[in-house]
């Protein structure tokens, strides 16, 4: 839902230099420094944008602790933290973690972009593939879900020196459905004219199904003719399908497998 309100901010003069003034505070920082340190910043009108939280009240008071308060284009922004569930490497088990800077997936979102993360609430629906473009990562939200629908080009494509680590949250409700009409993996390679072999794919949470496109390819892993990635799962369900003579987890059709490590979780894989 869109929420709109007048933008709480107002322009005075300075010395002749026009100054941006936030509720009270001087610029954005300062406002930013009070609503962490838990001080209440009183908002009497302010434009929230669709993906974003509005906190109502009269006046308008916003007091979450651990929250993310920009601006761009005249439009303040208020973005919760987002928790969810990382497996520790050293202690070998899972942890909880927060997530403070992210983008909310949409049906646009057509790649996950190096470095970034992405965050799925609610139900989305994509009808194209969704590229992974150097190392991502996507939080799936409990009741959240993602269904990715690819043609020739894979369903999530993640290429060789490409990398996508999936979370979960608590309950683990969250869902990835990925899955490719023709001959390219659920998650991995995609086209079947070259060889196109997987990526890197951690999974730590959530419910993931990747389904392999007709004529060979992966529901994890390769599209035809293509290698297996680099699976690593940490926990969540995981359920893969290959496509015609395509693994379930691994090469699709006359590739080889890939590396598959499985540290906790429940995986399903048909080929």
């Amino acid at each position: 839902a869109i929420f709109i309100w007048s933008l709480g901010a107002c322009l005075h003069a300075g010395c002749g230099v026009a100054t941006m003034v936030f509720c009270g505070y001087e610029n954005l920082t300062a406002m930013q420094a009070a609503v962490k340190a838990g001080v209440p910043v009183a908002v009497p009108a302010y434009t929230v944008e669709e993906g974003y939280t509005a906190h109502a009240g009269n006046p308008l008071v916003y007091t979450a602790v651990t929250g993310n308060v920009t601006v761009d284009a005249g439009t303040v922004r208020i973005q919760e933290n987002i928790p969810y569930c990382a497996w520790n490497e050293a202690t070998q088990q899972m942890e909880d973690r927060v997530c403070t800077a992210y983008e909310v997936v949409t049906a646009g979102t057509a790649n996950f972009e190096n470095g970034r993360w992405y965050v799925v609430k609610g139900s989305v629906w994509r009808d194209d593939t969704v590229t992974v473009n150097g190392e991502a990562h996507l939080i799936l939200c409990d009741d959240g879900s993602l269904t990715v629908r690819g043609s020739t080009n894979g369903g999530v494509k993640v290429e060789p020196g490409k990398s996508l680590t999936i979370y979960g949250q608590t309950f683990g409700t969250g869902a990835l459905v990925a899955s490719c009409g023709l001959r390219g993996a659920g998650i991995g390679g995609g086209s079947a004219r070259f060889r196109n072999t997987g990526g890197t794919v951690t999974i730590n949470g959530g419910t993931v199904t990747a389904t392999g496109g007709r004529r060979g390819g992966a529901g994890i892993g390769g599209g035809y003719r293509g290698h297996g990635c680099r699976l690593t799962v940490n926990g969540g369900t995981v359920t893969a399908t290959g496509g015609d003579y395509g693994a379930g987890i691994g090469g699709g059709e006359e590739g080889m497998g890939g590396m598959v490590r499985i540290n906790g979780g429940m995986v399903m894989a048909t080929g």
